[in-house]
């Protein structure tokens, strides 16, 4: 049972990863929570899933002060998912960089069957009820 669970998790990681690969790609924007790491991508020059793993660790840790007594460890989770998806992330780019410039109807394709990735990875990872992303955990730890 458990490691369906892992798979599906880790499977709907990569996918939604693979989603914010091709929304890079695009050149047409990317998903709100990977925003900050790519602005900070661009800024630094910085690799993509070291600033994601950077700015989604500081997600976990923010955590702690909000919830205080009732942080649970099983939280610290998240930090697995952080690496795993900053690692993901770049495996993406990698995969998707041979992809040459695209005209802007391709690009605009490639926006959309990104939005598609990310909701189709989100669906396959929930379920396996492991442990949130840190930017859903942020959000249920100030609600």
């Amino acid at each position: 049972m458990w490691i369906k669970r892992i798979m599906l998790f880790v499977g709907g990681l990569f996918v939604m990863s693979l989603g914010v690969g091709l929304s890079i790609k695009s050149g047409l924007g990317v998903t709100p929570i990977s925003s900050i790491p790519y602005s900070l991508t661009l800024a630094s020059g910085a690799n993509i899933g070291i600033t994601t793993i950077i700015f989604n660790a500081i997600l976990v840790f923010l955590q702690i002060p909000i919830l205080k007594k009732r942080f649970k460890s099983k939280r610290l989770l998240q930090l697995i998912n952080t690496v795993m998806f900053g690692y993901f992330t770049d495996l993406s780019l990698w995969i998707l960089s041979p992809m040459p410039g695209l005209p802007l109807d391709v690009n605009f394709t490639l926006l959309i069957v990104s939005m598609f990735l990310i909701a189709v990875g989100i669906l396959i990872y929930m379920p396996a009820n492991i442990a949130p992303l840190p930017g859903e955990g942020v959000v249920e730890a100030i609600s």
